[in-house]
């Protein structure tokens, strides 16, 4: 145990924006604890994140944790915390490469990576991604709910439910029995781990299918796929921001282009419109004629 200092709330000069992204951070550290929340289980949870985030990512977490505890009156743990180093022994080959990626995947493309693979786990989530539309770090915590539903906890989700959304999707009963199977098949991966090893099995998969391509299929391009999906098919702003995991109808505007839709989805929210209404925000419209009188008043400043 370790002794806590009461009424500390540093800012360290950070900004809100930066305080509140730190805060969201360590409360997704801490989740991946086990046991207690010593000094020594938070070094070594760190240090084993090394070889899941690239050195930059990694330290900007090891900041949002020391700040955090800090915050609230851990001293020492914070100072433990910002003294750790990253592992000299990550090389770069053992971190997930970053490639230029496509935000369409065409029935024909999915059919032929499928079958050009013989890795059941990437099989697997090539189906997930496919039926889902889930973000990568979704796909190994996702439950089945019975009644062709499936239970989705978000990985945007921050301490203040500013964003990131929790939901429940339903699909058709061919889909559902083949996310099932595939779901059985990912259960035994470790979810940091398991993560990180199907992105590289994707990039691996990609590159072998298309040597001659230079952008290539990501997870990432399923979840536009089925932004796309939905919009062609005319599901209203705020379920297609539901069932893509946004609490706000603004993020939604970021995925998906209805041109590259196929004009039906068998993906459908798990839960009443009501429900919905009360998970998912409408975004606010911008004030035209404030920002035109803003404006004009600049350019008279100007003058």
């Amino acid at each position: 145990m370790f002794i806590k200092k009461l009424n500390q709330q540093p800012s360290d000069g950070l900004s809100a924006k930066t305080i509140k992204q730190y805060r969201g951070l360590a409360n997704r550290f801490y989740l991946g604890l086990d046991g207690d929340f010593s000094p020594s289980s938070m070094a070594a949870h760190l240090q084993k994140l090394a070889r899941i985030y690239k050195p930059d990512v990694w330290r900007k977490l090891r900041c949002a944790i020391a700040y955090d505890q800090k915050e609230k009156g851990y001293i020492e743990p914070a100072k433990q915390i910002k003294k750790q180093k990253y592992p000299s022994t990550i090389l770069p080959s053992d971190l997930p490469s970053k490639v230029a990626k496509v935000k369409r995947v065409k029935e024909e493309e999915f059919k032929k990576l499928y079958n050009a693979t013989t890795n059941k786990k990437l099989r697997a989530a090539l189906i997930v991604a496919k039926l889902t539309g889930c973000r990568p770090a979704e796909m190994l915590h996702i439950k089945e709910r019975g009644d062709n539903k499936f239970f989705i906890p978000s990985a945007k989700k921050t301490e203040d439910g500013l964003r990131g959304l929790d939901r429940i999707i339903q699909l058709n009963d061919k889909d559902d029995l083949s996310l099932s199977i595939a779901l059985d098949q990912l259960s035994k991966l470790d979810p940091n781990k398991g993560k990180v090893s199907l992105q590289k099995a994707l990039e691996r998969a990609t590159k072998k299918t298309w040597p001659k391509r230079k952008k290539h299929i990501t997870f990432y391009s399923f979840r536009h796929q089925m932004a796309s999906n939905l919009k062609s098919a005319g599901i209203d702003l705020k379920t297609r921001s539901y069932i893509m995991g946004h609490q706000s109808t603004t993020s939604i505007d970021k995925y998906g282009d209805k041109r590259s839709g196929t004009g039906a989805c068998g993906t459908s929210a798990g839960v009443s419109y009501e429900k919905i209404e009360s998970k998912v925000r409408e975004a606010e419209k911008p004030d035209f004629d404030k920002i035109n009188t803003m404006r004009a008043k600049a350019h008279h400043l100007s003058n």
